[in-house]
């Protein structure tokens, strides 16, 4: 499932609400970044407008402003490889223990899924499953490695 990044940028602008007005869209999301013209922004990401230029500035605060993972997906399908969000939270010796328990109820999931899709004709809508649930598996490993190496002194 590959998006473009332009397509990416743009989304993430048009779906925004902003936490401090409850207001959606990019007009919203450049009032929120102090651009001096929304309208001069909103066309800037838009991947339709002709003549107006995405800069990286503008990509990394709508990737930071947003959280929007669609971004980081496109960029990461571009070099050939693949965006994993890693789990932000406490760390404690039983955080460790929720985040191992996670892992396997995921891979659990994993496991479900292709079960599913091998036991019948696969359908494009069954293998998204299993890449989802094979997605969710990595990053719930991701996520107990990035755990361990708070561990290190």
């Amino acid at each position: 499932m590959s998006i473009d990044i332009f397509e990416a940028l743009y989304l993430a602008a048009k779906d925004y609400v902003s936490p401090k007005t409850g207001d959606r869209g990019a007009a919203a999301l450049a009032v929120d970044l102090g651009e001096s013209s929304g309208g001069t922004f909103t066309n800037r990401l838009n991947p339709h407008q002709e003549g107006h230029a995405v800069r990286v500035k503008d990509l990394v605060r709508v990737m930071t402003a947003t959280g929007d993972v669609r971004i980081p997906q496109a960029v990461s399908y571009l070099a050939g490889g693949v965006h994993v969000p890693l789990a932000n939270g406490p760390y404690s010796d039983e955080a460790l223990l929720d985040l191992w328990a996670e892992k396997m109820r995921e891979d659990g999931d994993f496991a479900g899924a292709l079960q599913n899709m091998l036991r019948t004709t696969p359908t494009l809508r069954a293998y998204e499953q299993v890449e989802r649930e094979a997605m969710e598996s990595v990053s719930a490993l991701l996520a107990v490695v990035h755990r361990l190496r708070s561990l290190v002194r």
